[in-house]
Formats: C-alpha cells, structure tokens, sequence
C-alpha cells in the first residue's frame, strides 16, 4: 500500500542542539482519499511536535487551495500573517 500523503519541513535547533523551531513548507495527502484529514493531522502533529515543548511553529507558502492542511492549522490557532500574490504582465 502507497503512503497517503507527506509532509515537506525543517527542524532548526539552538547551539546547545535544543530545537527552536518547526518549520512546515508542505503537507498533503492523496486526493480522494477518505481518510485524508486524519493522514494530514498526523504528519502535522510529527512535523510541530513536541507540543508540549516552545518552538517557533510555522508555515510558509502555504497553498490556500490545500483545504485540509489550512483548515487542521486553523483549528489549532494558526492564523495568516502575510499572503503572496502572482502577478503577470503581457509582453508587449
């Protein structure tokens, strides 16, 4: 059986190797899967863990369309703080 989904993210640590912080770039899991919240609230949970332990946590690039990933992130008090914009202009 296939993984149902991953997680893209860096731990940075202190001089003293004490972690500082969590760093999520990238979560998803396999699309139509039923269980896909549940896959992506694990991976989230490993990725900011320990949660009982100070650490910077966030995300960065975040994708709006990726529902399940922001709805889990909101839900446990994670809010926007910037927000990217594509911009194009034609070639004339």
């Amino acid at each position: 059986m296939q993984a149902g989904g991953y997680a893209l993210y860096r731990r940075i640590f202190d001089e003293q190797g004490r972690q500082t912080t969590a760093l999520l770039f990238q979560c998803e899991a396999s699309p139509g899967r039923a269980d896909r919240e549940a896959i992506v609230a694990s991976a989230l949970a490993h990725v900011f863990a320990p949660l009982d332990q100070e650490l910077h946590r966030l995300t960065v690039n975040l994708p709006v369309a990726n529902e399940a990933t922001t709805r889990i992130l909101q839900s446990a008090g994670f809010s926007t703080l910037a927000e990217q914009v594509f911009m194009t202009r034609p070639l004339a």
